[in-house]
Protein backbone atom coordinates (compact mmCIF):
# COMPACT_ATOMS: atom_id res chain seq x y z
CA UNK A 1 0.00 0.00 0.00
CA UNK A 2 2.86 2.39 0.78
CA UNK A 3 4.27 1.88 -2.72
CA UNK A 4 0.93 2.81 -4.24
CA UNK A 5 0.98 6.06 -2.26
CA UNK A 6 4.58 6.63 -3.38
CA UNK A 7 3.63 6.01 -7.02
CA UNK A 8 0.75 8.48 -6.76
CA UNK A 9 3.07 11.01 -5.10
CA UNK A 10 5.62 10.62 -7.91
CA UNK A 11 2.90 10.97 -10.54
CA UNK A 12 1.55 14.18 -8.96
CA UNK A 13 5.06 15.65 -8.66
CA UNK A 14 5.76 14.75 -12.27
CA UNK A 15 2.59 16.47 -13.48
CA UNK A 16 3.43 19.61 -11.47
CA UNK A 17 6.98 19.57 -12.81
CA UNK A 18 5.89 19.22 -16.42
CA UNK A 19 3.12 21.82 -16.13
CA UNK A 20 5.24 24.51 -14.45
CA UNK A 21 8.81 23.83 -15.55
CA UNK A 22 8.73 26.43 -18.33
CA UNK A 23 7.77 29.14 -15.86
CA UNK A 24 10.25 27.97 -13.21
CA UNK A 25 13.15 27.36 -15.59
CA UNK A 26 12.76 30.71 -17.36
CA UNK A 27 12.92 32.63 -14.06
CA UNK A 28 15.06 30.40 -11.82
CA UNK A 29 17.08 28.02 -14.02
CA UNK A 30 19.70 26.80 -11.55
CA UNK A 31 17.30 25.94 -8.67
CA UNK A 32 15.03 24.16 -11.15
CA UNK A 33 17.96 22.08 -12.43
CA UNK A 34 18.95 21.20 -8.86
CA UNK A 35 15.35 20.23 -8.00
CA UNK A 36 15.11 17.94 -11.04
CA UNK A 37 18.43 16.29 -10.15
CA UNK A 38 17.26 15.71 -6.56
CA UNK A 39 13.97 14.31 -7.86
CA UNK A 40 15.78 11.90 -10.20
CA UNK A 41 18.24 10.77 -7.51
CA UNK A 42 15.33 10.29 -5.09
CA UNK A 43 13.73 7.83 -7.50
CA UNK A 44 16.68 5.42 -7.59
CA UNK A 45 16.21 3.74 -4.13
CA UNK A 46 12.51 2.89 -4.69
CA UNK A 47 13.29 1.36 -8.10
CA UNK A 48 16.01 -0.80 -6.54
CA UNK A 49 13.73 -1.74 -3.62
CA UNK A 50 10.91 -2.72 -5.98
CA UNK A 51 13.24 -5.16 -7.72
CA UNK A 52 13.69 -7.02 -4.41
CA UNK A 53 9.93 -7.37 -3.81
CA UNK A 54 8.70 -9.84 -6.44
CA UNK A 55 5.19 -10.07 -4.97
CA UNK A 56 4.41 -6.50 -6.05
CA UNK A 57 3.16 -5.78 -9.52
CA UNK A 58 5.91 -5.18 -12.10
CA UNK A 59 3.85 -2.19 -13.27
CA UNK A 60 5.20 -0.17 -10.34
CA UNK A 61 8.76 -0.78 -11.48
CA UNK A 62 7.91 -0.12 -15.12
CA UNK A 63 6.13 3.12 -14.22
CA UNK A 64 8.98 4.40 -12.05
CA UNK A 65 11.61 3.39 -14.61
CA UNK A 66 9.66 5.16 -17.37
CA UNK A 67 9.33 8.36 -15.30
CA UNK A 68 13.03 8.10 -14.41
CA UNK A 69 14.04 7.86 -18.09
CA UNK A 70 11.74 10.72 -19.10
CA UNK A 71 13.18 12.89 -16.34
CA UNK A 72 16.75 12.08 -17.39
CA UNK A 73 15.93 13.12 -20.93
CA UNK A 74 14.20 16.22 -19.62
CA UNK A 75 17.27 17.05 -17.49
CA UNK A 76 19.58 16.59 -20.46
CA UNK A 77 17.51 19.00 -22.55
CA UNK A 78 17.47 21.57 -19.72
CA UNK A 79 21.24 21.27 -19.19
CA UNK A 80 21.93 21.80 -22.91
CA UNK A 81 19.59 24.79 -22.98
CA UNK A 82 21.17 26.24 -19.82
CA UNK A 83 24.67 25.83 -21.33
CA UNK A 84 23.62 27.51 -24.60
CA UNK A 85 22.02 30.44 -22.76
CA UNK A 86 25.06 30.98 -20.53
CA UNK A 87 27.39 30.72 -23.52
CA UNK A 88 25.40 33.22 -25.56
CA UNK A 89 25.46 35.72 -22.68
CA UNK A 90 29.25 35.85 -23.00
CA UNK A 91 29.17 36.71 -26.70
CA UNK A 92 29.89 40.33 -27.48
CA UNK A 93 27.05 42.69 -28.31
CA UNK A 94 27.19 44.66 -31.53
CA UNK A 95 27.73 48.35 -30.83
CA UNK A 96 25.88 49.59 -33.91
CA UNK A 97 22.20 49.06 -34.68
CA UNK A 98 19.51 51.04 -36.43
CA UNK A 99 16.54 49.27 -34.86
CA UNK A 100 15.64 47.19 -31.83
CA UNK A 101 12.61 44.94 -32.32
CA UNK A 102 10.69 43.86 -29.22
CA UNK A 103 8.36 40.91 -29.68
CA UNK A 104 4.89 41.42 -28.28
CA UNK A 105 2.94 39.42 -25.77
CA UNK A 106 -0.75 38.73 -25.25
CA UNK A 107 -2.36 41.01 -22.70
CA UNK A 108 -5.16 39.41 -20.71
CA UNK A 109 -5.78 42.52 -18.61
CA UNK A 110 -4.57 46.10 -18.36
CA UNK A 111 -1.49 44.93 -16.48
CA UNK A 112 1.74 44.28 -18.42
CA UNK A 113 2.58 40.54 -18.28
CA UNK A 114 5.91 39.62 -16.63
CA UNK A 115 7.34 38.21 -19.87
CA UNK A 116 6.63 41.46 -21.69
CA UNK A 117 8.04 43.50 -18.82
CA UNK A 118 11.29 41.52 -18.94
CA UNK A 119 11.52 42.08 -22.70
CA UNK A 120 11.03 45.82 -22.28
CA UNK A 121 13.61 45.99 -19.48
CA UNK A 122 16.13 44.13 -21.65
CA UNK A 123 15.36 46.51 -24.51
CA UNK A 124 16.21 49.50 -22.32
CA UNK A 125 19.50 47.83 -21.29
CA UNK A 126 20.43 47.15 -24.92
CA UNK A 127 19.40 50.66 -25.95
CA UNK A 128 21.80 52.19 -23.41
CA UNK A 129 24.59 49.77 -24.35
CA UNK A 130 24.46 50.64 -28.06
CA UNK A 131 26.22 53.59 -29.66
CA UNK A 132 23.85 56.02 -31.29
CA UNK A 133 20.13 56.05 -30.76
CA UNK A 134 18.41 53.13 -32.50
CA UNK A 135 14.67 53.21 -32.98
CA UNK A 136 12.65 50.80 -30.85
CA UNK A 137 9.88 48.86 -32.59
CA UNK A 138 7.43 47.01 -30.36
CA UNK A 139 5.48 44.38 -32.25
CA UNK A 140 2.06 43.02 -31.41
CA UNK A 141 -1.54 43.67 -32.18
CA UNK A 142 -4.71 44.69 -30.49
CA UNK A 143 -5.85 42.92 -27.36
CA UNK A 144 -9.33 42.49 -25.95
CA UNK A 145 -8.73 45.37 -23.51
CA UNK A 146 -7.21 47.86 -25.95
CA UNK A 147 -9.39 50.87 -26.69
CA UNK A 148 -7.56 52.41 -29.66
CA UNK A 149 -8.08 51.22 -33.19
CA UNK A 150 -6.04 52.14 -36.25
Amino acid sequence: MSFLIYILFVAVLEVVLVMHVRFLFSRHPLPTLIAVIIFIVGMIPPIVKLQRLPHLSPLFTIFLAFIFCVDLLFLLIMLIYYYKVKRSEKLSLDTQADYIVVLGSKFMSRRIPPIMMSRLEKTVQVYHALNGHPQIIVSGGKSAVSKCCF
